[in-house]
């Protein structure tokens, strides 16, 4: 933090005193808190002048308050590297207020990644006749430069590797949607 603060400094040019602070929406107050004592007290060196969900702050910066109006409902879902979120809330005098959220740890982009990398490794099996799952360097390797590979990977066949995945991110939004309970 205290490095981000130190860019940031040099960026604008003058020192900063406050910073509003964005955390994962599925923090508990506790959390919360401590992530607030933390950024002034040992790292930061700045007072947090709030903390607001990353959904919220992501919504603001691309001023939908202003966009869709004060009042209207916001859903904002977001997949991460592993994992999703999804938050439905409204814009009251600029304020985001909390309507549903869902979160899920336990599926993210990562997921995607590893059912296309398991979809390549096969067809190196089947082209060249070399399995590559036991070679640790060569997964890294294939992993890495994915979507440099020169075979068709069409949309319908991602769509087939990855329906389970897109099913249940789909269903995190579609219970956000529908006032399904929010997870802690």
């Amino acid at each position: 933090i205290a490095e981000l603060k130190k860019m940031a400094e040099a960026r604008l040019g003058r020192e900063i005193e406050s910073a509003l602070v964005t955390v994962p929406g599925h923090l508990n107050g506790a959390q919360r808190s401590s992530f607030r004592r933390e950024a002034a007290r040992l790292h930061g060196g700045f007072g947090v002048a709030k903390v607001v969900d990353e959904q919220i702050a992501a919504a603001a910066a691309y001023r939908l308050y202003e966009k869709r109006g004060d009042g209207k409902v916001v859903l904002v879902f977001h997949l991460g590297g592993r994992t999703s979120h999804a938050t439905k809330f409204r814009f009251k005098d600029g304020t985001g207020r909390l309507l549903e959220e869902r979160h899920d740890a336990y599926l993210g982009g990562d997921d995607f990644t590893d059912r296309v990398v398991d979809y390549f490794v096969e067809l190196i099996k089947e082209k060249h006749h070399r399995d590559i799952r036991g070679d640790e360097g060569a997964l890294k390797k294939l992993r890495a430069h994915c979507e440099n590979i020169y075979e068709e990977l069409t949309r319908a066949k991602f769509e087939e590797l990855n329906r389970d995945l897109m099913e249940r991110a789909l269903e995190i939004v579609d219970t956000v949607v529908m006032g399904g309970a929010p997870t802690s």
